[in-house]
């Protein structure tokens, strides 16, 4: 048998004892409410940098950071949908949906994205 090939065996550990290994599915609870804080501080970012743009009137960045939010934010939903809440924003009158994260934190989007969002979040809730 060349390298990488054949049977893996679990190492061992202290002892002489064998160490389970852990598994796909315990590596992905693991890392999955971190892999979705950095997805919603992407969303973060590009909201900060489409604000610019449209300030500086680059309309068409703006568009861009803007699709680059809404899918950052639909990502953190996906990988965490306990911590994402949709609402309606109401505080601020601007009747835009609004992504509450983990009650700590905010994100508007628009009506497409969230419904894009919805509808994301209810296959992963069913599956």
């Amino acid at each position: 048998m060349s390298i990488g090939q054949g049977r893996s065996r679990p190492h061992p550990g202290r002892h002489g004892k064998r160490e389970q290994r852990e598994t796909v599915a315990q590596i992905v609870e693991r890392i999955r409410h971190a892999a979705a804080v950095s997805a919603w501080q992407r969303a973060r970012i590009a909201s900060g940098l489409r604000h610019i743009a449209a300030r500086q009137g680059r309309s068409g960045a703006a568009a861009i950071l803007s699709r680059i939010k809404a899918a950052a934010i639909i990502r953190a939903a996906e990988i965490a949908p306990e911590l994402a809440h949709v609402t309606i924003d109401a505080e601020f009158q601007v009747g835009l949906p609004s992504v509450c994260w983990a009650n700590t934190d905010r994100l508007h989007m628009t009506l497409a994205a969230a419904s894009i969002l919805l509808k994301r979040l209810r296959q992963v809730k069913a599956g």
